[in-house]
C-alpha cells in the first residue's frame, strides 16, 4: 500500500505511510512525525490521524487562550 493523505482545515494534512509512521504537514511543511502500530487498515489510520488532529487543535486552542490572558 502506498502513502495515504488525510486532509484537514487550516492547511493541515497527515500522511500515513501504510505501516506505522504518520507525518503532519502544515501548508506542505513537515512539522511533526509520530508512530502508531495500531494502524493496520486505512480506516484505523484515518481514526488515528483524526484523533491526533483533534489533540493538536485542542492544544492550539489552549495556547491561543493563554496568549490572550
Amino acid at each position: 500500500m502506498g502513502k495515504v493523505i488525510f486532509e484537514y482545515e487550516n492547511g493541515i494534512s497527515i500522511s500515513w505511510n501504510g505501516s506505522a509512521t504518520f507525518n503532519v504537514f502544515n501548508d506542505r511543511h513537515n512539522t511533526e512525525c509520530f508512530t502508531d502500530y495500531g494502524a493496520t487498515t486505512t480506516t484505523k489510520a484515518n481514526e488515528i490521524a483524526d484523533n491526533h488532529y483533534e489533540e493538536m487543535y485542542i492544544e492550539w486552542q489552549q495556547e491561543l487562550a493563554m496568549d490572550n490572558c
